[in-house]
């Protein structure tokens, strides 16, 4: 019934991207170490072992490789989940078959420095975490499977199911969001007559939908355009869907949700303390580089201001929330930077001495923030993670 759209070892924040390991991000400066007084990292090619550091009165030092148990394979890929509650969340995948299946979950605290394994199972299952996160002690799974050439998503809470629907591509599946203490998730669901997105309040009971739109499964016109990808210690869920021919942004702060109706295709939304950046891509016709026009969605209005951006990169990448009016952004080959926003502007300050490429940004806490960057594909086609810890001046 379904085209199945099947992914590579890509992550939830980007489910949008679609990408196999072997159609990685390429990163310029694998070979060249570097380290400034915020950032230090292990830059080696042939190890999926990677140095973190670690803040200790004013002074940075390495602790230990929290990857070091997990078998260099090279059918196992390393996929970076979520950080909450000073942890960061990531599992192994075996990338030799299927849906790339799940082989196991861990969870790394920084505070304690410890690594836990979380979960194992059977990767012939061929069963994929899609997201997951441990919340109060319980573990919940967004997890993707295949049945009857359907592509089912399922949520668990200790292995307990709460929810479960069929969805047309691993773009639609849960990727989860924490507001307030509260668990959320956004999910684009396809019925034998309907579509629908939904957005669900999940607890260890069960879930609730809190917001719904449906179309009829032969119209088409009902399609998220822009989910979530920053889904760690947000103050609100942002996202873009066309609804017929009307493209409408929704923001939710965990109390009210608002819905704008908009002609910004958005490429990029950060969602903030008290409002929400979206960036506009675009290329005008034979012109081969891409401009870009940033809007500030105050405290979620209807009409945004249009800022100007200074210093920004062409092209933003993975983004994370650093404070109430500042985050990290990527800009592949130009680097990593602070992105502020100053009354009508938004300042862009690139981080010296950072590896150009693509990245996620994963907080852990207010004091805090993972990076990630994907290498490299090798010769045996396994794309590559480094890990290192920023901690903003």
């Amino acid at each position: 019934m379904l085209v199945l759209m099947l992914v590579g070892c890509s992550s939830p924040n980007q489910s949008t991207e679609k990408e196999s390991v072997k159609n990685s991000s390429q990163n310029s400066d694998d070979n060249k170490d570097s380290s400034t007084e915020h950032f230090q990292e292990d830059l080696s090619n042939d190890s999926q072992s990677f140095t973190l550091a670690r803040e200790k009165n004013g002074d940075y030092y390495s602790v230990s490789e929290i990857f070091s148990s997990i078998p260099n394979d090279p059918n196992i890929s390393i996929q970076p989940n979520s950080g909450f509650d000073n942890c960061f969340f990531f599992q192994t995948l075996d990338c030799s078959s299927g849906l790339f299946p799940t082989v196991d979950l861990y969870g790394w605290n920084c505070e304690t420095e410890e690594l836990k394994l979380i979960s194992s199972r059977n990767p012939d299952l061929g069963i994929r975490v899609w997201d997951f996160l441990v919340k109060n002690e319980k573990l919940y799974e967004s997890r993707v499977r295949i049945e009857n050439n359907r592509l089912i998503n399922e949520i668990f809470c200790d292995n307990k199911p709460i929810f479960s629907t069929t969805i047309s591509s691993l773009s639609g599946a849960v990727v989860f969001s924490v507001i307030d203490d509260e668990l959320y998730g956004l999910v684009e669901k396809v019925e034998s007559d309907y579509s629908s997105l939904e957005l669900l309040m999940v607890t260890d009971r069960g879930y609730k939908t809190i917001w719904e739109r449906k179309t009829a499964i032969d119209s088409s016109s009902l399609k998220l355009l822009k989910g979530n990808e920053m889904q760690e210690n947000v103050k609100r869920i942002s996202f873009e869907y066309l609804d017929d021919s009307v493209m409408k942004l929704v923001f939710f702060d965990g109390k009210e949700l608002k819905e704008v109706p908009t002609d910004i295709r958005a490429h990029q939304i950060v969602p903030l303390e008290t409002g929400t950046v979206v960036c506009e891509l675009y290329n005008a016709p034979g012109d081969r580089t891409f401009k870009s026009t940033y809007y500030w969605f105050q405290q979620d209005t209807e009409e945004p201001e249009v800022m100007s951006a200074i210093n920004a990169p062409a092209q933003p990448g993975g983004f994370g929330a650093e404070d109430d009016l500042s985050y990290l952004s990527s800009g592949s080959s130009e680097g990593v930077f602070r992105a502020a926003i100053t009354k009508d502007s938004l300042i862009y300050e690139k981080i010296n001495d950072i590896p150009s490429g693509k990245y996620n940004f994963y907080k852990l806490n207010q004091d805090y923030d993972l990076i990630i960057v994907r290498n490299p594909v090798n010769y045996n086609g396994v794309s590559r993670l480094k890990y290192s810890a920023y901690h903003p001046s």
